[in-house]
C-alpha cells in the first residue's frame, strides 16, 4: 500500500511540474511576443520575425501567427504572409484581423474568389462591413475583366477580349461598361448589327450617355435604316442639346436624310454659336447647292476657304482645318487643286478617313471612277476602327491603416464582458453569481481579477 502511496505522489508531483512548465511556456511565449511588437513598431521586421517564430515554438497562438504574417507582409513576402494568416485561422476562425488581410491580399492579386472566400468568412463572423463589401468586390471583378479584355484588344485578340466581355455579362448583366465595350468591338468588326445591340443592351442597363444613341443613330445611317437614324439622333440631341458634336452629326443624319431644312437650321445654329467649327461652312454650303440655293452655296464656301486660310496663316495646320480649305476649293471648282492639299494631309495623316473620303469625292469630278471607289473603302475601313477604350477605375477607397501586431496574453480568453459605459473586458470567466461576475485578465506582466457588478454589464460573451 505504501509503495502504491509513493507511486501516487510521483505522479501528482509529475502532473504539477507539467502544468507548472506549462504555464512557463505560455509565459516566455508571450513576453517574446511582445518582444517581438516591440521590434516590429521599431521597423526591425527580421528581429520581430524571429521572435514571433521563437514564442510559436513555444506557444502557438493565432494572435502570434498573425503578427507573424504582418511583419512578412511588411517585408513583401506574400506567399509566408498568406501561410501565417491561415495559420492564425485554424488556430482562432474568428479571427477578423487575418479575414481582412487575406482579403487585401487576394485583391490585390485580382484573385476574386479567395477574396469573396474569406470576406464571406468575415460576413460570418458578423463583421458590420463585410456584406457593403462583397458587392464592391464584385464590381471590382468586373472592372478587372473589363480592363483585361481591353488590353487583349489593344493586342488584337478580339476574339479573346469578346469572350472575357462575355464572361463579365454572365456575373453580371446589366453591367452597362461591358455592353458598351462589346459595342465597340463589334462596330470595329463592322458587324453593324451587333453593335447596335450591344449599344441598346447598355442603354437599358442605365447608361444614359447620350453618345451612344448618337453611334445607334450613325450606324442606323450605314445600314440605310433612315428612320431609325433619325429617332436615336434626335434623342441624342434632346439628352444633350449643347453638346455640338452631337448637334453636328444630327444636322448631318438629317440632311443625307433628305430634311434639308431641319438639317439647315441646325447647321445655322452651329455657325453662330462657332463660325470655326471644322467644316461647318462647307456642309451648310452643301445642304444650300441641295435646296437651289447655288449663289448662298458659294457664299459658304467662300467663308470657308477664308476661315481657313487665317487659321493657316496664324499656324493653325490641323488637318481639319487644311481639308476644310480643300472641299471649299472643290465646291469652288477647282478640283485640281483641292486634290494636290488632300494628297499632302494623307501623306501626313494616313489614319484621316474624312480626307480618303473626301479624295474620293474630287476623283469623281477628275472622272477617275477606280481610285475613286478605292479611297471611299478605304475611308470607310479606318472609320471602323475604335479608338483605345479607357480602362475602367474601381471606385474603392484603399485602406490607408496599417496593420498593428497584437500583445498576446498566456491567459486563454473565453469571455468579453461588454459594459453600459462603453468599454469592452475581455478575460477568463472565473465566477458568475447572481449580482456580480469575476473576470481573470492579463495585466500584461501578471494575471489579476475584476469583478464588475451586473448593474454595470451590458452583455456578456462567451467566445467558445
Amino acid at each position: 500500500m505504501k509503495e502504491i502511496l509513493n507511486y501516487a505522489k510521483a505522479a501528482a508531483l509529475i502532473v504539477c511540474l507539467g502544468i507548472s512548465l506549462i504555464i512557463g511556456l505560455s509565459r516566455i511565449a508571450m513576453l517574446l511576443n511582445n518582444k517581438a511588437v516591440e521590434q516590429y513598431n521599431k521597423g526591425e521586421m527580421q528581429a520581430a520575425i524571429d521572435f514571433y517564430t521563437k514564442s510559436i515554438k513555444l506557444c502557438p497562438k493565432a494572435q502570434v501567427y498573425y503578427n507573424l504574417a504582418c511583419a512578412y507582409d511588411a517585408q513583401g513576402k506574400i506567399e509566408l504572409a498568406i501561410e501565417h494568416y491561415k495559420n492564425a485561422l485554424s488556430l482562432d476562425s474568428s479571427h477578423a484581423q487575418a479575414c481582412q488581410a487575406l482579403v487585401d491580399i487576394y485583391r490585390e492579386q485580382k484573385d476574386f474568389n479567395q477574396a469573396e472566400m474569406y470576406l464571406k468568412k468575415m460576413n460570418a463572423i458578423n463583421n458590420p462591413s463585410a456584406k457593403s463589401d462583397l458587392s464592391q468586390l464584385k464590381n471590382e471583378q468586373l472592372i478587372s475583366l473589363c480592363n483585361q479584355a481591353n488590353s487583349d484588344y489593344q493586342q488584337n485578340n478580339i476574339q479573346q477580349a469578346i469572350e472575357k466581355l462575355e464572361q463579365v455579362l454572365a456575373l453580371d448583366h446589366e453591367f452597362a461598361p461591358a455592353h458598351k465595350m462589346l459595342g465597340e468591338i463589334y462596330l470595329s468588326r463592322n458587324d453593324l448589327e451587333k453593335a447596335i445591340s450591344s449599344y441598346k443592351a447598355a442603354i437599358k442597363a442605365k447608361d444614359n450617355d447620350p453618345r451612344l444613341y448618337r453611334n445607334i443613330g450613325v450606324m442606323y445611317m450605314q445600314l440605310e435604316n433612315y428612320p431609325k437614324a433619325v429617332e436615336f439622333m434626335q434623342k441624342a440631341h434632346r439628352m444633350a442639346p449643347q453638346d455640338m458634336e452631337i448637334k453636328y452629326s444630327f444636322a448631318s443624319v438629317l440632311r443625307d436624310n433628305q430634311q434639308s431644312a431641319k438639317a439647315l437650321a441646325l447647321y445655322q445654329q452651329i455657325a453662330e454659336e462657332d463660325p470655326r467649327y471644322q467644316n461647318i461652312h462647307n456642309d451648310l454650303a452643301g445642304v444650300y447647292l441641295a435646296m437651289g440655293s447655288e449663289k448662298q452655296a458659294v457664299l459658304e464656301f467662300e467663308k470657308a476657304r477664308d476661315i481657313a486660310l487665317t487659321l493657316q496663316a496664324s499656324g493653325d495646320k490641323q488637318p481639319w482645318t487644311v481639308l476644310s480649305l480643300a472641299i471649299a476649293y472643290s465646291g469652288l471648282n477647282d478640283a485640281p487643286k483641292a486634290k494636290n492639299i488632300i494628297d499632302r494631309i494623307i501623306r501626313e495623316n494616313p489614319d484621316f478617313s474624312h480626307a480618303y473620303y473626301m479624295r474620293s469625292q474630287v476623283l469623281k469630278k477628275l472622272g477617275y471612277a477606280k481610285a475613286a471607289d478605292d479611297d471611299l473603302q478605304k475611308a470607310r475601313q479606318i472609320a471602323r476602327k475604335i479608338k483605345t477604350v479607357a480602362q475602367l477605375k474601381s471606385n474603392r477607397v484603399e485602406p490607408k491603416t496599417v496593420k498593428k501586431p497584437q500583445q498576446v496574453s498566456a491567459l486563454k480568453i473565453d469571455t468579453i464582458v461588454k459594459l453600459k459605459n462603453g468599454q469592452t473586458m475581455r478575460g477568463k470567466l472565473k465566477k458568475q453569481a447572481d449580482t456580480y461576475v469575476v473576470l481573470e485578465v492579463d495585466m500584461g506582466s501578471s494575471i489579476g481579477e475584476i469583478t464588475f457588478s451586473n448593474q454595470k454589464i451590458q452583455e456578456i460573451i462567451s467566445t467558445n
